[in-house]
């Protein structure tokens, strides 16, 4: 924790930033894959579920109209019109074929895959009969071209077997786009709940990295204002001591190093000028010192006083009562001390 301390405020503001991006980004980058899961899952119950159903209906609706050509290919005598109704069966068949194929490639469940397997082999089953109808039509054998068409013929039996595979096909992918709907459903709430979570935690951290920063450099600018204050009514006592690095560190560094100062050069110097005592011996700190040089010359003024003083007063013991103070030397009230005396001497 203390290299958080000594980090400086830039790199403590730097830092915050990057991280509430990072945060941000995080949960951007939750939303984009959660969205994300989403639109995969939407795609695959379009293509997978959706168009599928619609191949189903298309392969249902062309083989009924198939079977309708084919028994009007059966009913009509005409050859020419046999072999239109054949084609017309066989433009049918070309739709039924590529629906299905669509529909294969939309295949994910096996069990699916062996029903549509069944389908395919059904159809293979049921072309070689209609080629079996097609020439009893072409003979105008129409009873025994309907005889292949009842439910016990040899076409309807294949006919029957087709229906039936794409009666199977259309309920199983409809049951399979419910599962994945439901799938989606979970999804898309794993999603919100997951989003709502990492979006508490990103509050959570972001507000407790504030406090942090706040503990970091508030709370100790509060302590050095509440110093300045103390130092301004002339309260010396209070330090920060505090063992920290950065800009806050130096600035409550410099405030304990000038109040150490204030009690031990200045109040103690005047403390010891207070009670007589002039053998302080103050030197500027550097060319810009102001407060060194003023207490030293307020030394040096009262030495110079007091030796005046205590040269008077051995003059006068010796008799010497024409010697004179030298009030060049001071100024203001120490000047009119030294007068003073001298006045007294010349009266």
């Amino acid at each position: 924790m203390q290299w958080m301390y000594n980090m400086k405020i830039g790199a403590k503001l730097l830092v915050s930033f990057i991280i509430i991006a990072l945060i941000t980004g995080i949960v951007g980058a939750v939303g984009y894959v959660n969205v994300q899961k989403l639109e995969d899952s939407n795609i695959i119950l379009y293509e997978k579920m959706t168009l599928p159903i619609a191949a189903v209906g298309q392969i249902s609706t062309s083989y009924q109209e198939m079977q309708v050509i084919v028994r009007d290919m059966i009913v009509t005598n005409d050859p020419a019109s046999i072999l239109s109704h054949a084609d017309q069966v066989g433009v049918r068949n070309q739709e039924i074929d590529e629906a299905a194929a669509a529909f294969q490639e939309t295949l994910i469940d096996p069990e699916m895959q062996a029903i549509f397997e069944e389908f395919v082999v059904s159809r293979k089953s049921l072309a070689t009969e209609l080629e079996k109808v097609k020439a009893l039509a072409l003979e105008n054998k129409d009873a025994e071209a309907f005889v292949l068409l009842a439910d016990e013929g040899s076409y309807g039996k294949a006919a029957s077997v087709e229906m039936a595979a794409i009666n199977k096909l259309v309920p199983m992918k409809l049951e399979e786009a419910q599962v994945f709907e439901e799938l989606d459903v979970t999804t898309a709430s794993t999603a919100k709940n997951t989003m709502i979570i990492v979006t508490l935690i990103s509050f959570a951290v972001a507000i407790a990295f504030g406090l942090i920063l706040r503990s970091l450099i508030s709370k100790p600018l509060q302590q050095a204002t509440q110093m300045s204050k103390e130092m301004n009514m002339g309260h010396f006592t209070m330090r920060l001591k505090m063992k920290r690095k950065d800009e806050i560190g130096e600035m409550a560094e410099a405030m304990d190093s000038f109040s150490d100062a204030i009690q031990n050069v200045v109040i103690g110097t005047m403390n010891q000028l207070a009670s007589g005592d002039v053998s302080a011996n103050i030197e500027p700190r550097d060319d810009q010192d102001e407060l060194a040089p003023a207490i030293k010359s307020t030394i040096e003024t009262i030495r110079t006083l007091i030796d005046e003083a205590t040269m008077l007063a051995l003059a006068a013991i010796q008799g010497q009562w024409e010697t004179r103070g030298d009030a060049g030397k001071f100024r203001g009230g120490y000047k009119e001390i030294v007068e003073g005396v001298n006045a007294t001497l010349d009266t």
